[in-house]
């Protein structure tokens, strides 16, 4: 499966099916929607603050503001 991935995102854009294309601007869309409605949220409040103490390199824009190291934006799915 990681390799129909990898050859998915190698593809040129010219190649994609349109269909394929509006779903990936939907999922987009709906990632940023849902993003942006959670900022204010508890947990994400906590995360933002979790990032700040982290030591590291800036590198990463947090939605709905802060920054996070470059480990924690990588590992994200485990903190």
């Amino acid at each position: 499966m990681i390799d129909d991935i990898l050859n998915l995102a190698e593809m040129p854009i010219a190649e994609l099916p349109p269909l394929a294309l509006e779903k990936a601007g939907l999922s987009l869309l709906d990632w940023m929607v849902c993003g942006w409605a959670g900022r204010d949220e508890p947990l994400a409040e906590k995360l933002r603050a979790l990032a700040a103490r982290e030591a590291g390199t800036e590198v990463a824009t947090l939605i709905g503001g802060g920054k996070a190291p470059t480990r924690m934006a990588a590992e994200w799915p485990r903190w």
